[in-house]
């Protein structure tokens, strides 16, 4: 491949925030293209050529200037050649069909031109009186380029013309007629912009593509005089509106349509819609029927949006930045759904996914937290008083008020207990990892809140994965307040919590590990609020490595909104945070903390 004289090879790295791939430094020495990396991140190889003669510079970007009202003059080649180029009169229903695209603040002229242009209707948004101009066509004479063009440019600068709309002419012909350049220079110094139509073999694409690039237009191709129906919508989208939003998705019909053609695509030049079996056609009407295409809760606006980029030589790069896949309930398939929270029998399960671009917490999680809620496997009750294991897990129990849930999965702090009198500091961590010989880890998430008389107060949202001995690999969940000389106090509130633990097990082929997946061990969603909620897997060996254990929490702060507030606002920006915690308060009036924590730290 880089032998081939043909290919321009060039590496390319992927830049998450620009969502764009960009150059970097290539050499080239026979087969391997090598580049200097500065940074991790994914790199591919492409000939550059291709690359970037793939991209449309011509799409009008974001902001660009233009105003409700247009003034457009229809030009119209009515010459002899017409009678076979055009026998159906196809271009006069084209015509018609732009005129009656025409929107509010709009207005439009006719002129016929062949040997000599003649004005049929002028500037007006009666879209009778224009038809009727239309209707007058006919098929004789020569072909005066110059004559028609001219006769426009005389709409726009007679002194009886006022106005501050957008101004183009659409310029239809099938001849090679005489043409002088000067009026090219005319229209752009008056503001024109002109779009050129080429109909038939017999036409100068050169002379019409001048006239356009001398003016900020386009030229349009039309073999046969079929395809001027579509021509003339695509010019529509070019002169008429950029910024209408028919279906109010956040994405204007012109960008929709640029899209639905392929025109508009992502950084990587994809398109969103490239496995949808639709014609261009079916999937702008599709979209336009729903501003919700893929039923996911977030508007098509939300999930792309129109970026751009400067290039050298003050061109302008229009593109498409994705916050979610317009496809996909789930863009990254962590479980969690882009636009709404997932819910079975009326109650809430699972949160809507905070970042849909990058898996929150360990992929397969979430769905497997779903399918034990929704299939009846999460305790929600303490079968009091039952004593469970050998002794030693027993004596356990009596001393730390512990007992199992209902479904027998694992033992579970009582709420009212000693150790809420007690408090918790970091000596006593110390002599949990000694106990367990170092398979304990603890994570601290403090934050304070300020009340409304002013009154200040540190808080802590304490979390533990261990080997308990006697009781197994286990998790806890607490929040302490009230810090004195590093020892922190329990809370005096409860709070609906729920805590689940994770095994990460590894699949393994001829000894070697080829991946790994996820088991349930417990899921804990008791029906009596919680200050500090536990769970212990008795009957499983408490040598199992914390780092193959992810555990999984939530904490209803309905009762106690500030505290929500201002621990999120404690955990923006903080990246280590945003690894674990999401912040669901889609319902302000019952926020919910999600913890998702694993690893070694």
């Amino acid at each position: 491949m880089l032998t081939d004289p043909d290919f321009v090879p060039q590496i390319y790295w992927w830049n998450e925030d620009s969502q764009l791939l960009e150059e970097v430094p290539t050499d080239a020495v026979g087969n391997v293209a090598s580049t200097t990396v500065t940074h991790f991140s994914k790199y591919i190889l492409l000939d550059k050529y291709d690359f970037d003669a793939s991209w449309r510079l011509d799409i009008k970007p974001p902001g660009a200037t233009q105003t409700n009202a247009l003034d457009v003059v229809l030009v119209i080649d009515s010459s002899g050649s017409m009678e076979w180029n055009d026998s159906g009169n196809l271009r006069l229903q084209a015509a018609n069909s732009f005129v009656d695209s025409l929107g509010d603040g709009a207005r439009a002229a006719v002129i016929d031109f062949d040997d000599y242009a003649t004005l049929r209707q002028g500037f007006t948004d009666d879209k009778a009186l224009l038809r009727n101009g239309i209707s007058h066509i006919d098929n004789y004479g020569g072909t005066d380029l110059s004559s028609g063009i001219s006769l426009a440019i005389d709409q726009f600068t007679a002194s009886s013309y006022s106005g501050d709309a957008y101004r183009c002419i659409v310029f239809l012909t099938d001849g090679d007629g005489t043409y002088n350049t000067a009026y090219t220079q005319k229209a752009a110094t008056n503001g024109i912009t002109v779009y050129t139509i080429g109909l038939g073999s017999g036409v100068l694409p050169v002379v019409l593509n001048s006239i356009a690039d001398g003016t900020g237009g386009k030229y349009y191709y039309a073999d046969t005089a079929s395809v001027l129906g579509r021509i003339y919508d695509e010019i529509a989208f070019e002169t008429i509106d950029y910024t209408t939003d028919s279906n109010h998705d956040g994405i204007s019909d012109y960008y929709t349509r640029l899209l639905c053609d392929g025109d508009l695509t992502a950084g990587t030049r994809v398109s969103p819609f490239r496995d949808v079996r639709l014609t261009p056609d079916q999937l702008y009407d599709a979209i336009q029927e729903d501003d919700d295409y893929d039923r996911d809760g977030l508007r098509n606006g939300d999930e792309l949006y129109v970026a751009t980029k400067e290039l050298p030589g003050n061109g302008i790069l229009v593109y498409f930045k994705m916050n979610a896949d317009p496809l996909q309930l789930d863009t990254d398939g962590d479980g969690l759904h882009d636009g709404q929270h997932r819910e079975h029998n009326g109650e809430k399960i699972l949160p809507r996914d905070p970042a849909p671009l990058s898996i929150n917490g360990f992929k397969g999680i979430w769905d497997q937290q779903w399918e034990q809620d929704v299939s009846g496997h999460t305790a929600h009750t303490i079968d009091g008083g039952r004593l469970v294991g050998n002794l030693a897990t027993q004596g356990g129990q009596k001393f730390c008020n512990v007992y199992p849930d209902s479904r027998s999965q694992a033992l579970h702090s009582v709420v009212d207990t000693w150790q809420r009198k007690v408090g918790y500091n970091a000596l006593f961590d110390m002599g949990l990892k000694g106990f367990n010989l170092g398979n304990s880890n603890d994570g601290q998430f403090d934050f304070t809140y300020t009340d409304q008389n002013g009154e200040t107060e540190s808080y802590n949202l304490w979390m533990w994965r261990a080997g308990y001995g006697a009781f197994g690999p286990g998790t806890e969940m607490g929040l302490y307040t009230n810090p004195t000389l590093e020892h922190w106090d329990a809370v005096d509130f409860d709070l609906p919590m729920t805590l689940s633990l994770y095994e990460i097990v590894e699949d393994r082929e001829n000894n070697n590990t080829v991946g790994n997946h996820i088991e349930n061990m417990f899921s804990w969603a008791p029906t009596a609020d919680q200050w500090w909620i536990t769970g212990f897997v008795w009957y499983r060996e408490a040598t199992l490595p914390v780092k193959s254990m992810i555990t999984l929490g939530s904490i209803d702060f309905s009762e106690k909104p500030g505290l929500f507030a201002a621990f999120k606002k404690k955990a923006q920006g903080n990246k280590d945070w945003e690894n674990y915690l999401i912040f669901d308060d889609d319902d302000i009036q019952h926020p919910v903390l999600w913890i998702v924590w694993y690893g070694d730290e």
